[in-house]
């Protein structure tokens, strides 16, 4: 079970984007305080789904000192308003986190973070430098019709490390006019499907 602490908030607050693009993606979707209004005891659902070939027996531990993450097959993702101004996130039932409903919005959060993680440990890169790519391509990307795309490590003078991982693709969208209301969350690699894939879906889209 894993448990809300401060330096895992730091962590995930860490994914922030920063420049120029902040007054745009930042401000309408990573901004905290966002879920603030979510009356108690009401849920957002979102179904998680990722594919992962199986690491080969003689594989490396992840960078970073996290444990592997492997495929998960459709699963749902609850976030939940609870009293006392917090936040509960599940999965297929099973408590992962606490959140204070001050915070960005934690499947966001928990998405970015898969991300950063898998990539660490599919390609040995570490951790720091992946998740400020993402931050710094979060930062510098232009919202447009409730979507947001970027390829973290294009331009990046290190992408010919990362493997297939250097077309690494995420794809961000929201409700128009709402964007605390997700709807999609999706990290691929367009040239190889089968070797990566991890995708959020609200019931909200459905």
């Amino acid at each position: 079970m894993i448990r809300f602490r401060p330096l895992m908030a730091a962590l995930l607050l860490s994914l922030l984007p920063v420049g120029a693009g902040a007054e745009t993606f930042g401000a309408l979707v990573m901004a905290p305080g966002h879920l603030k209004a979510l009356p108690a005891g009401e849920s957002l659902t979102f179904r998680h789904s990722r594919v992962l070939p199986d690491a080969a027996a003689d594989a490396p531990p992840p960078a970073g000192g996290y444990r592997r993450l492997g495929a998960e097959p459709g699963q749902d993702i609850r976030l939940t308003a609870a009293p006392e101004g917090k936040l509960t996130l599940e999965q297929a039932g099973r408590h992962l986190a606490e959140f204070p409903a001050s915070s960005p919005h934690p499947v966001l959060l928990m998405f970015l973070e898969n991300v950063m993680r898998i990539t660490a440990q599919e390609t040995g890169g570490n951790p720091h430098y992946i998740r400020n790519r993402m931050r710094q391509s979060l930062g510098a990307a232009e919202v447009s019709e409730a979507r947001l795309t970027i390829a973290p490590f294009e331009g990046d003078p290190n992408r010919s490390r990362f493997g297939d991982f250097a077309g690494l693709m995420i794809d961000i969208r929201w409700q128009p006019e709402a964007p605390d209301k997700l709807t999609l969350l999706s990290a691929t690699l367009p040239d190889r499907p089968e070797r990566y894939s991890e995708i959020f879906t609200s019931e909200q889209a459905e």
